[in-house]
This record gives C-alpha cells, sequence and structure tokens, in this order.
C-alpha cells in the first residue's frame, strides 16, 4: 500500500505528549505503512530534543517512535519543489517558515497529505493537499 500522509511536527508532538484525543485517535486507526515522517521533522523533533531537560531521555524515545515509520529526505526533487513555493509565496507576500517550505515540498514531490495542527501555515502553498487531524 503506497504512502498517503505525511506528519507535520506538531502532530507529532500532539501524539507523544498525548495532548490531543484526536490527533492521536487519529493516528491510531491509521495503518502505519500509510504514515511517513520526512528529515525535516526529525530535524525540528531534534532541536526540542536537545533543548529539553533531560535530551538523552527524549531523543531514546524519538529514536524508538522514528522507527515505526518510513522517513522521506528532503531530495534534490524537494529541493526543487521548495524553490517554487518560497519564489511564489515571495510574489503572493505571503511567507512561511523555511522548515514548512521544506515539509510541504518533500510533501509535492512525493504526492502525499500533510497532517498538521496549523494549517494556516500550510494552505498558503498551492496544491498541496492537507488535512488536520
Amino acid at each position: 500500500m503506497p504512502l498517503r500522509f505525511l506528519i507535520d511536527t506538531d502532530a507529532c508532538v500532539a501524539f507523544l505528549n498525548g495532548t490531543d484525543v484526536k490527533v492521536r485517535d487519529r493516528w491510531l486507526g491509521t495503518p502505519a505503512e500509510d504514515v511517513a515522517l520526512c528529515s525535516v521533522v526529525k530535524k525540528e523533533l531534534f532541536r526540542g530534543a536537545w533543548g529539553s531537560r533531560d535530551p538523552v531521555i527524549v531523543i531514546a524515545r524519538l529514536d524508538q517512535f522514528f522507527t515505526a515509520f518510513r522517513s522521506l529526505p528532503f531530495d534534490d526533487r524537494a529541493a526543487e519543489r521548495c524553490g517554487q513555493i518560497i519564489a511564489e509565496l515571495e510574489r503572493a507576500g505571503r511567507l512561511i517558515g523555511e522548515s514548512d517550505c521544506m515539509i510541504a515540498a518533500i510533501a509535492l514531490a512525493e504526492d502525499l497529505t500533510v497532517v498538521t495542527r496549523n494549517t494556516r501555515h500550510f494552505r498558503c502553498v498551492r496544491s498541496l493537499k492537507l488535512v488536520r487531524w
């Protein structure tokens, strides 16, 4: 079965922290093979871990969490899409964070739907499929 969803950082945090029952239930109701993470999301999660009170424990928890999911890289196809996204958003005067542009570019390059709790950051990216869990 092909991948369907690329999970954004905020959805991962909500799932890991157990702060959003809807995210947890939807995630647990979705086959693991339908869900992917990406190197950009991992970077953001590791940044949070290294800034925590106990990085060793948080990183161990992340490493365990990551094993269940395929991880997509920010590759050359995504780089081209990212450049296109940034240029279009600049022309429209609607900039979003660089990491969000990179996540959107990976999703577009792989034809995936971004799962996020913050649709505001992504809805201005043309052709991006988006869902809030």
